[in-house]
């Protein structure tokens, strides 16, 4: 059975990573005396690997290992728990420790608020799923979809899959997000920014060709400064 936290300070704890990084210590020495098994990360669907894979691929964030992360799920924070993200069905694998050996659950999606992997930190939206902050602005932020795309191999004696990577861009504007796919999403979505985008399209080229992600983060940048 759950075990209900009794940390009273939690009531106080506003709803993001930032301040419960504070109270990282007591957090983690409480859910060591009480053991991971009974708090509500115990509930969830025991994970079963139906992807035959071979080695060195995999379709999961950054590494086939679990990875350290800090998490809030059902308004509570774990800290330097191990999971793994599953970028194909967009779920977030546990391991529980256990004395009689270590079981692994798939959580409720809907009941991961956010969580962080090294220095990557993910939130959960209603409609795309857990989106990577890349960029948050006063006026405008810049998120990001990490995917992974199976393709069915077949071998002499077995099937087995291989995993491409993809991503998906996504910017965050009054409340909204939205997916950019071109410099006319972005114009749709900011037309008073309309010479801003064009200018900053045209000038950097090379940063667009050679990585997306710092080139969107300097552009929302520009623009974040044009509309405060």
């Amino acid at each position: 059975m759950t075990t209900k936290r009794v940390l009273t300070i939690a009531s106080f704890i506003a709803s993001n990573f930032l301040y419960a990084q504070e109270l990282k210590p007591i957090y983690k020495k409480h859910d060591q005396t009480i053991n991971l098994k009974n708090t509500i990360l115990s509930y969830g669907d025991l994970f079963v690997d139906e992807i035959t894979k071979i080695k060195g691929n995999h379709n999961y964030f950054s590494s086939n290992e679990f990875l350290f992360a800090d998490l809030k799920y059902r308004d509570h924070f774990f800290f330097d728990v191990q999971i793994k993200y599953d970028l194909i069905k967009d779920n977030i694998i546990i391991k529980i420790p256990d004395d009689k050996g270590d079981y692994l659950l798939v959580l409720d999606k809907e009941s991961v608020e956010s969580f962080k992997i090294n220095h990557h930190q993910f939130i959960k939206t209603d409609k795309y799923g857990f989106l990577e902050k890349k960029k948050i602005g006063e006026k405008i932020s810049f998120y990001k979809k990490h995917l992974k795309i199976p393709k069915q191999k077949l071998d002499k004696s077995f099937i087995y899959y291989t995993f491409k990577k993809k991503e998906k861009y996504y910017i965050k504007y009054n409340n909204h997000f939205s997916q950019i796919n071109s410099k006319k999403d972005l114009i749709k979505i900011l037309p008073n920014c309309e010479e801003i985008i064009k200018t900053f399209y045209k000038k950097e080229k090379i940063l667009r060709n050679k990585d997306q992600d710092s080139f969107f983060i300097k552009l929302i940048q520009s623009i974040n400064k044009k509309l405060i």
